[in-house]
């Protein structure tokens, strides 16, 4: 299982808060709100409101272009 270490959770995303970030790493791998609610241990409606913050945020308008902006912008910070 891929998780966020000490230094990966360092690397918060630019404009987006703490807990998005976290959503964001896992939105990334492409976890469904559901999976990412039981990783994070939060409902599924509240990763999906954090999902749709990102996505507002970063100025796309799916999970598809959230995960490549994602991952091209944090290419050595997600491994």
């Amino acid at each position: 299982m891929i998780s966020m270490d000490q230094d990966e959770e360092r690397e918060i995303v630019d404009g987006l808060t703490p807990r998005e970030s976290r959503v964001a790493f896992w939105l990334a791998r492409g976890k469904t709100n559901r999976e990412i609610g039981l990783i994070l241990n939060m409902r599924s409606r509240t990763a999906e409101k954090h999902v749709e913050h990102i996505l507002c945020k970063l100025g796309v308008e799916n999970r598809v272009a959230a995960a490549l902006q994602l991952m091209t912008t944090r290419r050595g910070a997600w491994r």
